[in-house]
């Protein structure tokens, strides 16, 4: 079973988001017992409509959790709890953000992985202008038995260990698939993320795979397969939002391991010096968001 898991807004479930999730339905039709769907849907105030919404498009396999609290860490992990409940060791769990579309290649992959003995997945991921994408003419639906054979594709995929994952370079969640005893016992840290309580905008992907891989060792798949997510904004004040969290977590990882994250580090600092010319309040919180102890803006959530 892969379960997959889909922290959300209820303002974001929208005519295009539904539209999207009609499309992945329509493509793993005959695979559906494959999958299993949990939503983690956040409200300032409970909205029905946004549930029977959901409803009328999943008829099975559906479970739709709720949170009055406005946290992407809080929902990640409701919608983890209850995997985690239900799960075999083997099973498989993937973290599906609402601004992500899932190639055809990738959702197959995943059905391989899941026959598979590795521990994580990790996909490629590209921005996108999503309203471009033709969803109806997706180039092939899944088929009851994968037309990708796990040992064949060897020649093309390359196996890392997750003590060699730039985990800056490749913190999209929903570029990760994840074996269900893998992330037994662990957790997004709640006090950071995009969130009404969290002082830090960003960087909840970043901590939680720093802390799993140095929890666990596993080894990582890397494949050729797609997650699209929109194009970022040209206004560059929601950038902004987040470079404090990007800052503070790349200051993190560069304390506690400074080789492998030198020439990201490095590259941070050009970028940010050529950010004094275009926004200079960008390049300012870029800046002093590196001297920023994000040991203090944490806090143990840990189960």
């Amino acid at each position: 079973m892969i379960y997959i898991m889909i922290p959300i807004l209820s303002s974001e479930i929208d005519v295009f988001f539904l539209e999207r999730m009609k499309n992945l339905l329509a493509r793993i039709k005959k695979r559906t017992d494959d999958f299993s769907f949990i939503f983690c849907i956040q409200y300032k105030a409970i909205e029905k409509k946004c549930e029977s919404n959901i409803k009328k498009i999943f008829t099975e396999n559906l479970v739709i959790l709720n949170s009055e609290t406005i946290g992407v860490s809080v929902a990640r992990n409701k919608c983890l709890n209850y995997a985690l409940s239900l799960a075999a060791d083997n099973d498989c769990l993937y973290f599906l953000d609402s601004q992500i579309w899932v190639s055809s290649h990738f959702l197959e992959y995943m059905l391989v992985f899941a026959a598979s003995k590795d521990d994580a997945m990790l996909g490629c991921f590209q921005f996108v202008d999503l309203t471009f994408l033709d969803f109806n003419n997706e180039p092939f639906k899944l088929n009851k038995k994968t037309t990708i054979q796990h040992e064949s594709i060897r020649n093309f995929k390359k196996n890392t260990l997750s003590d060699d994952v730039n985990f800056i370079k490749n913190c999209t969640m929903s570029r990760w698939l994840f074996k269900a005893n893998l992330l037994k016992n662990s957790s997004f840290n709640e006090t950071l993320g995009p969130g009404d309580k969290t002082t830090i905008k960003s960087a909840e992907d970043v901590y939680f795979l720093y802390e799993l891989s140095k929890n666990k060792k596993f080894n990582v798949v890397n494949v050729p397969y797609y997650v699209y997510r929109e194009s970022r904004p040209k206004d560059l004040s929601k950038h902004t939002l987040y470079a404090k969290g990007y800052g503070a977590v790349l200051a993190f990882l560069f304390k506690n391991e400074p080789r492998k994250y030198a020439l990201t580090m490095f590259l941070y600092l050009v970028n940010t010096l050529r950010f004094f010319f275009i926004n200079y309040k960008l390049a300012s919180v870029r800046l002093s968001s590196l001297f920023i102890d994000l040991n203090e803006h944490v806090t143990d959530t840990s189960k």
